[in-house]
């Protein structure tokens, strides 16, 4: 069924994203910026001998995994949905038109990416991508990633590329933004599912069919998108954190809270957002409890599709240990899951021999799947 589209304006050009040179240089400029040369953000008063580390970090209990999934019920709504700008762009040697889209979720208007190939005939799966920056995407660096680390054309999926809340979303010289106060690793996760469902009523695409890619915070965003629905059938994971009650994040909640915080963007927004007034008492134990709960996907890996993972040995961001954490989960409740590991490799795709093959290889066997 066609959406209701309102078309604003109408602006075609062209533009050529077909180096994997190119990509992989302005990979590592973006994944470089995971380590924020911003000043460390202040902390308050607390410290870990204030801070009830003990409570805060007991196993999650059975009613509290019931209550965030009461809370993920009700589904995502996308309505007054609008085009923002049309253009075309070509990916590797496919013509791809790319339509800039708003729409409202919460009652908000957000705004991101979808593309389809020029002259499309046949609907295509979709695949989300799920950024990991807490500003914005450009809507190029997007496409150079997916083609750096999966090997990805134009006329394979139909690309699904969302703003989160707060954030922009910039095409060329342009820029969109989305309405909303920043929030990680919950209102992102509502924005992806909305922009996903706007794509899927679209004639070019297979309604109900997706797989998510992320790299790092973005693949917490695909995990936990593919919890909460259950149309995204597969998941590629770039050493993304898995779980707050492990070890590596309780390390890193317990420098927060002893004013040393990581220089590591979303860390000092996580530390202002929830994990300082939780060290200063304005947010309860048992409601910080459930705040981390619904950031870590592998608290529900009965409800996680098919998943590939990729993570180095040498990660300085996000330690290898969450990627174990994961496929233990998924071990434990009969879930699928390979998850590879890359010796001498950092918080980087490259260096990672192979990846990018078994990335494409995983994300054809999802395209070619019935």
């Amino acid at each position: 069924m066609a959406p209701p589209y309102v078309p604003r304006f109408r602006n075609l050009r062209t533009l050529h994203l077909g180096s994997r040179a190119l990509a992989a240089c302005c990979l590592m400029l973006l994944l470089a910026s995971c380590a924020s040369d911003s000043p460390t953000a202040a902390g308050g008063d607390g410290t870990s001998a204030d801070a009830d580390f003990t409570a805060l970090f007991l196993p999650p209990t059975q009613v509290e995994k019931q209550q965030i999934l009461a809370s993920w019920a009700q589904p995502v709504p996308a309505s007054q949905i609008q085009i923002e700008a049309i253009d075309t762009v070509m990916i590797a040697s496919d013509a791809v038109v790319v339509r800039i889209v708003s729409h409202e979720i919460e009652g908000e208007r957000h705004v991101g990416a979808i593309t389809h190939p020029v002259g499309v005939t046949d609907p295509l799966p979709v695949l989300l991508y799920c950024h990991f920056d807490v500003e914005g995407i450009q809507f190029e660096s997007a496409v150079l990633v997916l083609t750096a680390v999966a090997g990805l054309r134009g006329g394979q999926f139909a690309y699904v590329i969302p703003a989160y809340r707060g954030q922009s979303m910039r095409l060329g010289t342009r820029s969109f933004r989305s309405e909303g106060e920043r929030s990680p690793w919950d209102g992102e996760i509502a924005d992806a599912i909305g922009l996903l469902k706007v794509a899927w009523t679209l004639p070019e695409t297979i309604d109900g069919r997706a797989a998510a890619l992320g790299l790092s915070a973005g693949a917490t965003v695909a995990l936990l998108a593919a919890v909460r629905e259950p149309g995204i059938e597969a998941v590629v994971d770039y050493f993304g954190p898995s779980d707050f009650f492990g070890a590596f994040s309780q390390n890193m909640l317990r420098q927060i809270v002893d004013d040393e915080i990581p220089e590591i963007r979303r860390i000092p927004l996580v530390a202002d957002l929830l994990v300082l007034p939780w060290a200063n008492g304005r947010i309860s134990t048992p409601q910080m409890r459930l705040e981390l709960l619904r950031r870590s996907p592998a608290q529900f890996a009965d409800r996680l599709p098919e998943i590939l993972a990729h993570h180095g040995t040498q990660d300085d961001i996000v330690d290898q240990s969450e990627t174990t954490r994961l496929q233990a989960a998924m071990n434990g409740v009969g879930g699928h899951m390979q998850s590879w590991s890359y010796i001498s490799a950092g918080h980087s795709p490259f260096g990672m021999y192979g990846a990018l093959a078994r990335t494409a290889q995983f994300l054809a066997d999802f395209a070619a799947s019935p």
